[in-house]
């Protein structure tokens, strides 16, 4: 799972990605939702702590409570394949993520940066080389832009 698939769950068509930083930084989409076509950002992070999709979304992947679907022997099944589940619940479960999923993912559809945007932020970022964040920024705006063009 990741920040793009919630994107895309709430309706925007990702057109690509990058992640500027090493083990956390900023991210970005350019993205098509309602008609506009922009780029959408936010902070990533190493652990559930300091990343905000792992932090909502890490249970699903590693808890006990998340039914399970086994194509071999077309069972259902929570608590690592120890309780048998219906077909339906597992239909709830599955709907239930895609809303939160949905729902994570309008977060970022509220900004969406047009050309002029990213052309305005890049004239105004420090021009310092020590400023890692700057730097940081820059990378990401400077491969956004043909994307717009």
């Amino acid at each position: 799972m990741s920040y793009q698939q919630a994107l895309s769950a709430a309706g925007a068509v990702v057109i690509g990605t990058k992640y500027a930083g090493s083990y956390q930084g900023t991210w970005g989409s350019i993205v098509e939702y309602q008609g506009k076509k922009g780029l959408v950002t936010g902070s990533f992070g190493s652990c559930s702590q300091c990343d905000a999709f792992e932090s909502e979304f890490d249970d699903y992947d590693w808890s006990p409570n998340v039914i399970t679907h086994d194509t071999e022997t077309d069972t259902y099944s929570r608590d690592y394949g120890n309780t048998q589940c219906t077909k339906q619940e597992y239909d709830v479960q599955k709907a239930e993520y895609q809303q939160k999923l949905s729902n994570f993912g309008m977060r970022y559809l509220h900004v969406i940066q047009d050309k002029w945007d990213i052309e305005n932020q890049l004239a105004h970022l420090s021009k310092d080389e020590d400023n890692w964040y700057d730097d940081e920024t820059r990378e990401l705006l400077a491969w956004a832009l043909p994307l717009l063009s």
